[in-house]
């Protein structure tokens, strides 16, 4: 019963969180910057993190997530840019997430419960989207650290979406987190490691086909 309950809670911080997201580490003192207001030096750094993601054709990783709300899970991310993403959880199992290029879809097999919202409408666009760029968004923010910095892609005013931060770490220059807040101020967290990019990955695997219980 208790592993049927930690299954819900999570499906339902991740139903209410639209998206994946990490662990935020803040080392040392960070320098900010907003908007048109980025000084040389942030630029380069949103131009190092665009050129890594467009680099991106294929993403695979390991995980361990946590939630503002007190649920924790490990799993395994695979990403084929643009659009396609596939999460499997490990702990608790039978939580999936997919997504096909135009929504993602939310797989409790516990619960029996299907869930489909459009990839536009989630802070996981970023990541899947053909052309990444940053420095386009309503509001950059731009925090650096010695090993680590980060950018946080804010909403514009009166935008309803949640806002999304991703961490690279410097040497080398690479995706190792991110954070993702809904507009409910629930926070959603990741930790990658075991980061491999661009791998052969069957397509068919990330591909969405609904469970025979779907249509009962």
């Amino acid at each position: 019963m208790k592993k049927n309950n930690e299954s819900s809670d999570l499906y339902r911080s991740l139903r209410n969180a639209v998206a994946i997201g990490l662990i935020l580490f803040v080392i040392g003192s960070f320098t900010e910057a907003q908007g048109s207001n980025l000084n040389p030096r942030q630029i380069i750094l949103v131009q190092l993190a665009e050129k890594w993601l467009n680099g991106l054709k294929t993403f695979k990783a390991g995980f361990t997530q946590t939630t503002s709300t007190g649920t924790s899970a490990v799993g395994d991310i695979e990403i084929i840019r643009p659009g396609r993403m596939l999460i499997n959880y490990k702990s608790p199992d039978g939580l999936q997430i997919f997504a096909d290029g135009a929504w993602m879809i939310y797989i409790d097999r516990n619960l029996k419960e299907v869930n489909q919202v459009p990839i536009k409408l989630t802070p996981a666009r970023v990541l899947l989207q053909d052309k990444i760029e940053l420095i386009g968004q309503a509001s950059v923010r731009i925090e650096e650290s010695k090993t680590k910095f980060r950018l946080a892609l804010l909403p514009g005013k009166g935008s309803e979406d949640g806002n999304i931060t991703l961490i690279f770490s410097k040497n080398p220059s690479k995706l190792i987190s991110w954070i993702v807040t809904d507009p409910q101020g629930i926070q959603t967290t990741v930790l990658l490691d075991n980061i491999a990019i661009n791998i052969p990955i069957e397509q068919g695997r990330l591909t969405y086909s609904p469970p025979d219980w779907a249509f009962e």
